[in-house]
This record gives C-alpha cells, structure tokens and sequence, in this order.
C-alpha cells in the first residue's frame, strides 16, 4: 500500500459543509485547517481535545503492534484516524497534510476554513454544530442520539469498538459551552 501510494488514489467528495457553503466567485474552497487554527479562539477545548486519545490517533496506526503493520497506509484504517480523509482537502497523507493527522476538531465540526475566516458568522457557527437548532442550545441527550451518536458510529463502531459507551467516552472528550465534565453526563442528565 505504501510503495504504490494508494492513499493519494482514494476518490475525494465534498463534505457536507463544502456543499452547504460553496465557493462564491473569487473565493476559496471550504477547506479543513488542521486543531492547531482552532486553539486561539478555543484554547479550552483545544486543550480537552489535546489530552485526549483523538489527539495521538494517527500514531496508533504507525506503533501498531498487531500484524499487518504499516496501517497508516491503508485507507480503511486512516479514514477514522486522521482529519477529513475521503474529503477535498481532507487528509491525504504525512507528507501533503501531516496538520490533519490524528481526530480532530474538524471531524465533527467539518473543514473550518470558513469559520477561521468569519468567527462571527452565525451561520457558519451553527453548521459546525449540527446538534444545535440556534447558537444557544444546551448539548441534550436528544441531540447526542440525533448527531453526535452518527458522528462517533462512523469510527466506533461493532467492528472496530464494541464496547464504545458514548456517555463514558464523552466524559473524556466533551467540550464547550453547556458539556458537563463533572459527574453525569449529558445523555443521562434527561
């Protein structure tokens, strides 16, 4: 897989953002910039996303002990490892995008070029947080078996985690306004 590249003939579609926000005429792409544009305006939920497992992902797939080795070049495993792989502008390999190793910001939120460019954009800010109908909505249990519950299945799945419990894992990774960290989480608040 490495010798004959195959992760660079990996067929690329838009994300569903990319599609939402198409470039106008004169502008770039919706593109996805790796958690490192995130941490300025999001130092706190940088750092939970830092500390956490998603963070080293990718380098799960390099120090992989289990045969077959060298999974970083294999697509079935690097879709779930890295950032926007798939997708135009997404994770292609070390070399082209190595700022969109590992599970970042963007693989729920989607490529955040656009919010990067206008912060203040409502729009944008509601997009990038699909479980939200306006920017004031409370993280419920409705919300999480409405998207987040999607989101983490794409990668956690019987196959590859079963015994994922969101619930449990989004004591670790969950963030932001409204994310209780101390004690009950969300999903068991309702």
């Amino acid at each position: 897989m490495r010798d004959r590249n195959l992760l660079n003939l990996y067929p690329l579609v838009d994300h569903p953002l990319q599609i939402k926000f198409p470039a106008k005429q004169g502008q770039k792409a919706l593109q996805f910039v790796g958690s490192e544009s995130c941490k300025s305006c999001h130092q706190k939920e940088f750092e939970v996303w830092d500390a956490s497992k998603h963070a080293a992902a990718f380098e799960t797939l390099v120090n992989n002990k289990k045969p077959p080795g060298n999974r970083q070049f294999d697509g079935e495993c690097v879709v779930c490892h890295t950032v926007g792989f798939g997708y135009k502008s997404g994770y292609r390999d070390e070399k082209q995008t190595p700022n969109l190793k590992g599970v970042g910001c963007e693989n729920c939120h989607g490529p955040g070029s656009l919010h990067v460019d206008q912060p203040r954009n409502k729009e944008i800010q509601l997009a990038m947080s699909p479980w939200k109908t306006n920017a004031a909505d409370n993280i419920t249990n409705k919300a999480i078996e409405k998207t987040i519950f999607r989101t983490c299945f794409h990668c956690h799945d019987t196959d590859n985690d079963p015994h994922f419990d969101v619930p449990k894992y989004w004591q670790k990774i969950g963030h932001g306004k409204n994310a209780n960290f101390k004690g009950e989480t969300a999903a068991k608040k309702e």
